[in-house]
C-alpha cells in the first residue's frame, strides 16, 4: 500500500513538473498495483487520478498506456530516476 502512495505522490510531482510523459507511466503503473492489491482508500485514489490525468491530452495517455504494464519493479525504477527495462 506504501508504494501505491508513493507512486501516486511520484506521479503527481512529475505531472506538477511539466514530465507528462513520467507522469502518464507512473500513473498507469499504479492503477496496474492498485488492481494487483487493492487499497482500502480507493477514494483519495480516485481524486488524485483526476488531478494527475487533468487536460493532460494524448502524449499522457500513451505514457499511462505503457506504465500499465510495468510491473512494480520497473516502476519503482521509473520513479527512481531510472529507465525500466520492458
Amino acid at each position: 500500500m506504501g508504494v501505491i502512495a508513493a507512486l501516486g505522490s511520484l506521479a503527481t510531482i512529475a505531472r506538477t513538473a511539466g514530465d507528462v510523459e513520467r507522469a502518464g507511466r507512473l500513473l498507469g503503473a499504479l492503477e496496474a498495483e492498485e488492481r494487483r492489491a487493492p487499497t482500502p482508500w480507493e477514494m483519495d485514489l480516485y481524486a488524485l487520478k483526476a488531478r494527475i490525468s487533468a487536460d493532460a491530452g494524448p502524449e499522457f495517455e500513451r505514457a499511462r498506456r505503457a506504465g500499465s504494464v510495468l510491473s512494480l519493479d520497473e516502476a519503482i525504477a521509473l520513479a527512481l530516476g531510472e529507465e525500466p527495462h520492458e
